[in-house]
């Protein structure tokens, strides 16, 4: 009887790596794995945008329904230094008691343009329908004296009212007249010495040391110190130079010799100051 031997080392090799009965297919299941991973990210990602859209028009629902039914309950005013409360409420139509979209807010904005100082207001209302309005104004540059009145005027020229218990710091123009509140200075001269206060206001110390401003037409733009009254000699243009030649001239030579050693600082040229 023939005996029949099996090469099973050579079987062992055609079924290695072949998985035994029962064990799954590790390439199979992470595909599978990878598969529920991709699907529910893709599900997560709609079920957070249907979220997002819902609660977006559920906002959008509760805002037009407060706007269709809120009345404005209360008014406030902010952003005021130079104009009183009761001067905004006297040109101002009450909105106490109307609906927000019944409103005219421009019309609103131009009746409180009118006073002085005001150059614009904005508004908005809260969801217990109280309005604030928030006003801007204008800015005192100088204080005009001529006579026996007085009149501020901001960077646009336009004249403002003095603010009985308000004073403001700010340097005395001379040489141009006193008019009506809300008419504005125009021409060289002003626009010459407009220019120069402008300057000077970003500069900290010129603007602290000078008191007083004029214009002529030898000179151009000249100022008094604060102490001792020494004339400044600025000319016309380059003030923001001619600013920090002052500022620099105060901090080293007129602080170790003195201010009471000079009647006149000369600072038109460039790169030199000449002195009385």
């Amino acid at each position: 009887m023939k005996r029949v031997h099996k090469d099973r080392s050579a079987e062992s090799r055609r079924n290695r790596g072949r998985p035994e009965p029962g064990e799954p297919r590790r390439a199979e299941g992470r595909r599978s794995q990878k598969k529920s991973a991709g699907l529910w990210q893709k599900m997560s990602s709609f079920i957070w945008l249907a979220a997002a859209l819902f609660f977006l028009g559920l906002a959008v629902y509760a805002g037009l329904l407060w706007d269709s039914n809120a009345t404005i309950s209360e008014m406030r005013f902010s952003g005021m230094n130079f104009t009183a409360e009761s001067e905004l409420l006297e040109v101002i139509d009450q909105p106490v008691g109307l609906k927000p979209d019944s409103i005219d807010f421009s019309g609103m904005a131009g009746q409180l343009a009118s006073l002085p100082y005001i150059i614009r207001a904005d508004f908005s209302v809260d969801v217990r329908g109280r309005m604030t309005v928030e006003v801007t104004e204008r800015q005192p540059l100088a204080m005009l004296a001529g006579g026996s009145g007085h009149a501020y005027i901001d960077r646009d020229g336009v004249i403002l009212p003095p603010v009985t218990g308000y004073a403001v710091n700010v340097p005395i123009l001379h040489g141009f007249p006193v008019s009506s509140a809300g008419d504005t200075l125009s021409g060289e001269a002003f626009e010459q010495v407009n220019n120069f206060l402008s300057q000077a206001s970003q500069h900290e110390l010129g603007w602290i040391t000078i008191s007083e401003v004029a214009y002529s037409r030898e000179e151009g733009v000249k100022a008094l110190t604060q102490e001792n009254g020494v004339k400044l000699l600025f000319g016309r243009e380059r003030f923001d130079e001619k600013l920090r030649y002052w500022e620099r001239f105060y901090s080293e030579v007129i602080r170790t010799e003195g201010i009471d050693n000079f009647s006149v600082v000369d600072l038109r040229y460039r790169n030199q100051i000449v002195t009385r």
